[in-house]
């Protein structure tokens, strides 16, 4: 995302959503079909980036419940935009968004042996909480981590 991009909140059904769910079938392991994301409820946040060329970023969070804590479901950024410094600076974008939500603390889980998503989580400030093995429906194991904002 360069100076000039934006990020804004997706309510489910706009034009946007397809490119969304483009991206996460092409990027994303675990890909939702189009019914999950067109059934997005209020207490879903759907955050991208964009240019003139299309999105190139998005998040997706759950809001739990009546409290101020965010679950991240789903982030990814297009590969050719990674490892420059965008992820940092979107991430940065959306932790201001989410500020202005009134979040106050969010949590993910991330694939362990992702070393590179690890890595980026810790020093975005999460902290880990623990391992779960076998999360995933190949086994993998996963970390769940917790950012306080």
């Amino acid at each position: 995302m360069s100076t000039s991009g934006k990020l804004l909140e997706l309510t489910p059904g706009k034009d946007n959503l397809t490119s969304i769910i483009d991206l996460d079938h092409q990027y994303f392991p675990l890909p939702w079909s189009k019914d999950e994301w067109v059934a997005l409820d209020p207490r879903y946040y759907l955050l991208y980036a964009w240019q003139k060329s299309g999105i190139e970023a998005f998040a997706l969070f759950h809001r739990v419940g009546d409290d101020q804590t965010a679950h991240l479901l789903k982030i990814s950024v297009r590969p050719e935009l990674r490892g420059i410094g965008l992820t940092q600076k979107f991430w940065g974008e959306l932790i201001s968004k989410l500020k202005l939500l009134e979040v106050k603390s969010i949590y993910l889980e991330v694939e362990k042996t992702n070393l590179r998503a690890v890595k980026f989580y810790q020093k975005m400030g999460f902290l880990p909480l623990r391992e779960i093995k076998a999360y995933y429906s190949d086994g993998a194991a996963v970390l769940t981590m917790n950012l306080t904002l």
